[in-house]
């Protein structure tokens, strides 16, 4: 109730604590139509640098800018928008209307062509027309947005743009989706988008843009106009036949409408299709920076703790899954938000498995363990998430709140072995997080709160050995309690602020944790039949306190930020079933520096550096076992709170023609991490695993380096990309109580290309990888493993409205020990289209190939995995379009 009165307390002062005037008007282009997203920026007229405002036009081509009252001073305001003339006017600071018409002028790419696509571009804005960048072959935005020079798409969906994720995803300049953007670039059609910007070194919060700089970039889908204000969407029902009855059924719909906007999807299979993408969020800035809270029982007995194959899940998983996702957002006046999302997802997968793991000892030994068993693991998943937004050139509040709900269970029959084995576990956890900001002239004022609970009321193992009559469980139950409160107050310095920005924060974190842990085992000794049982009760909580001074210079493309944080961290630790405490108080230090320079000849320059000391988490005083499988004991921490040193360095070159398609990245960094703690595994001849944490020094190294090429040539409609990277480490381990080093050292290298030929009637598309992966453990011989794949599909379209469409993958490899066989996959299909109907045909492993076998490293051990393939198998599929 506090915290509603002062949110609501926050809103009224903000509101009316200075004095504004209010300009406002509409922008039209020479026909008198409303132009949409025009950028509106009013600047003081003395100093053509300092942004007093900002805004955007809507749907009616209508803006608001708030200025705060300066009396004797005029005003300049800027209109500026891809494809037009930019506008300058120059009024008195009151209120009044302002209404501008602009004209069209629009730059075109150099090769000029009817089928090149125009790409326009405004200081750090990029508009790619979807009409020509998309090809007939595209079934989603996602395959169009993996052609825009500088962005990477990984198999899961997550959108990076030069290297870094992106941090935010507009549709018509609304962010509906809340990070969760696949459930529109995997649902909606190319047809029914216009355009995709690329805001370049984008700052989300329009009070700090011109203040604060940004090394994330944001995209925007611009729908056609008439596709606006309607449903759009589709229907999909499947049915096929494989090892058994296949099936397959969507329902999405979307409508953005110039006031709000509404998603639903609901969707269900069991031809393996995975839909845990669309139900996260990919954000991890500003507000969604937090780790989602998890209690100390999270994740002790993992969803698949036997392992799984590197092939893709829709080549082996049997699975059941659904999921259900509500979204909408309404625009309550301009720069004023309230978005309500809520979901659902299900997911009952099985899969059958063999793995043999060889674990290299110090003396140059051996120890060989297999594991056959057959998983079957089921997870339910709810959410729901409120948001409130305004955001304006003077004020920023934002609140929002979440609630998650996890269900998980899984069993696992082990043939050779003769156990079975059942997990557990459920969890919720519920978040709220309060941010306020405010500007006037050079000063900022910055205040968020955040609070976090999550509960994991049961968490549990138990095996069974069916022949020796003997069983042993493991149960977990965890509690955490987290809140961050900050304050933060900015200056502006030198005259209109052009010596920079230095902003001091205050900031307290605390964090409580409990864990209770019961053990059992019958017999608990060969020959009786007692039963062994352990108890163990822990909590402890940390409080960090902390001063940051830091400073920050941006002026045209070029910034340098420099902090100084001091934390001061007060740790206590409790274990009750001992009496057991231990505590700890002082201060530890985190300077860093970033420099970017941005925007010289398409080229970017980036330079991080950071140094942490910290204490190490609560959990590695907690020094009790835990039995997270059948024959694997794990003891959470050595008992003793320590200290850790992070040293990192990573730098970046980004060159980026986007008018001819061109992109370069090069990237690398440096890493040096000393703990207190070091792990020893202990492997019993039975294949019975106990890992312990050691007090001693523990020093290691990582170091990375990657680059990338991508050539978009619009003409020809030809793309091609080659990528690699490097990387290496160096750390201690310890093995069978004795300590040694393990070195690591991978490479890997993939190029593809893609060509469309005779007016899209052809397409064609090559992918080749190699990947190395060496291992050595101190003085013994390096361990290496090869993996070779190549790719190629084919779509060939007789008839307009008609596609045939094949894939061909080959996997192979090789080691040091032994070669992996070669493995192919033949996947194909036709596609008929007849206007708002479309009928398809989908075969999958048309050779019907039922084995994988694939070898990989875990530090120093190799595991060879052979696992059973889903049989070749067929849908049919009927989807109407709205």
């Amino acid at each position: 109730m506090l915290r509603f009165i002062l949110f609501i307390f926050i809103s009224c002062w903000v509101e009316s604590v200075y004095s504004q005037s209010r300009i406002a008007g509409r922008v039209t282009g020479e026909d008198g139509k409303a132009l949409t997203m025009v950028m509106v920026r009013a600047y003081d007229a003395s100093d053509a640098n300092l942004l007093v405002a900002y805004s955007k036009t809507n749907q009616q081509g209508v803006y608001v800018l708030m200025v705060g009252e300066n009396k004797g001073k005029d005003i300049e305001i800027r209109f500026s928008s891809m494809g037009y003339s930019p506008v300058s006017k120059r009024v008195e600071n009151k209120s009044a209307t302002l209404d501008v018409q602009m004209k069209e002028s629009t730059v075109k790419l150099r090769e000029a062509s009817v089928r090149a696509p125009t790409v326009r571009q405004h200081s750090d804005t990029l508009v790619y027309s979807v009409g020509n960048l998309k090809s007939k072959t595209d079934r989603n935005m996602e395959d169009v947005i993996r052609r825009i020079p500088g962005v990477q798409v990984d198999n899961n969906g997550r959108i990076n743009y030069n290297g870094n994720p992106i941090n935010r995803f507009y549709i018509e300049g609304v962010d509906m989706l809340d990070g969760r953007y696949t459930l529109a670039t995997r649902n909606l059609r190319p047809d029914d988008i216009a355009s995709v910007s690329v805001y370049e070194r984008h700052q989300p919060v329009k009070l700090l843009q011109g203040m604060e700089s940004s090394d994330r970039a944001a995209l925007n889908l611009r729908l056609k106009k008439s596709r606006l204000s309607k449903p759009i969407g589709n229907a999909l029902l499947g049915v096929g036949w494989g090892d058994g009855f296949r099936w397959n059924g969507d329902l999405f719909t979307m409508l953005v409408g110039s006031r709000r906007q509404h998603l639903i999807a609901l969707k269900g299979n069991n031809f393996a299709q995975n839909y845990t993408s669309e139900s996260s969020s990919f954000y991890d800035t500003g507000a969604y920076s937090f780790n989602p809270p998890q209690t100390l029982a999270d994740n002790l007995f993992p969803e698949r703790p036997f392992g799984s194959p590197s092939v893709p899940e829709n080549r082996y998983l049997d699975n059941n899954s659904a999921l259900g996702s509500v979204n909408n957002i309404f625009k309550l006046r301009e720069g004023l938000t309230l978005s309500v999302n809520a979901g659902y997802s299900m997911a009952d997968n099985e899969y059958s498995l063999a793995s043999q793991t060889t674990y290299a000892l110090a003396d140059g030994s051996e120890v060989t363990v297999t594991d056959d068993n057959r998983s079957d693991f089921m997870q339910h998943q709810g959410w729901f998430g409120m948001k409130w937004e305004r955001n304006d050139s003077l004020r920023y509040l934002l609140n929002t709140l979440n609630v998650k709900g996890l269900w998980r269970q899984g069993n696992y029959a082990l043939s050779s072995k003769h156990v079975r084995q059942h997990n557990r576990q459920k969890a919720f956890d519920v978040t709220d997080y309060l941010e306020w900001m405010i500007r006037k002239g050079k000063r900022t004022m910055q205040v968020y709160s955040y609070f976090a609970l999550a509960n994991t009321p049961a968490g549990s193992m138990s095996a069974t050995w069916l022949e020796s009559d003997s069983a042993q469980s493991q149960q977990a139950e965890g509690l955490k309690f987290s809140m961050r409160h900050s304050t933060s107050l900015g200056w502006g310095l030198g005259k209109n602020g052009r010596g920079g920005s230095l902003k001091i924060g205050f900031v307290v974190d605390a964090d409580y944790d409990r864990l209770e842990l019961v053990g059992e085992a019958w017999p608990a000794e060969a020959g009786t039949s007692d039963t062994k049982q352990t108890l163990s009760t822990a909590d402890g909580y940390t409080v960090r306190t902390s001063i940051g001074p830091s400073y920050e210079k941006y002026v045209r493309g070029f910034s340098v930020k420099v902090a100084l944080p001091v934390s001061m961290y007060n740790l206590c630790y409790r274990n009750k079933t001992n009496n057991r405490k231990n505590s700890r108080h002082r201060p530890y230090l985190r300077p860093s520096i970033e420099v970017n320079i941005g925007r010289i000849m398409h080229t970017w320059l980036t330079l991080t550096a950071d140094y942490e000391y910290k204490p190490s988490p609560l959990t590695l005083y907690i020094s009790e076992s835990v039995y997270t499988s059948y024959r694997q004991l794990t003891m959470l921490g050595s008992g003793m709170l320590t200290d850790r040193k992070d040293f990192r360095l990573n730098g970046g070159f980004f060159w980026n023609d986007a008018l001819n398609g061109q992109n370069i990245r090069l990237s690398g960094g440096y890493t040096r991490s000393q703990a207190g703690q070091i792990h020893n595994t202990l492997i019993g001849e039975d294949g019975s695993l106990s890992t312990q944490v050691k007090t001693d020094n523990s020093l290691s190294h990582l170091w990375q380096a990657a680059a990338s090429f991508y050539k978009n040539i619009y003409v020809s409609r030809l793309s091609f990309r080659l990528q690699g990277g490097i990387s290496g480490s160096r750390s201690p381990m310890m093995r069978q109580n004795e300590r040694t080093d393990t070195k690591a050292f991978s490479c890997q290298i993939v190029a593809s290309a893609e060509q469309n030929y005779l007016d899209n009637r052809l397409s064609v598309a090559l992918i080749g990888s190699w990947q190395r992966f060496t291992n050595r453990l101190g003085r013994l011989s390096s361990v290496c493993i090869d993996n070779y794949s190549s790719v190629a599909r084919l779509s060939v379209r007789p008839f307009k409205y008609f596609e045939v469409y094949g894939q061909g993958e080959m996997k192979t490899g090789r080691s040091s020990v032994a070669n992996i066989p070669v493995q192919w996959y033949v996947d194909g299909g036709i596609r008929y289209v007849m206007k708002k109907m479309e009928f398809s045909f989908n075969a999958r492993n048309l050779l019907n190939e039922r084995l994988y076998t694939n070898r990989y490293f875990n530090a120093s051990d190799v595991t060879v995995y052979s696992c059973r393939l889903r049989s070749a198998e067929c849908l049919f599929t009927v989807r109407f379009t709205l």
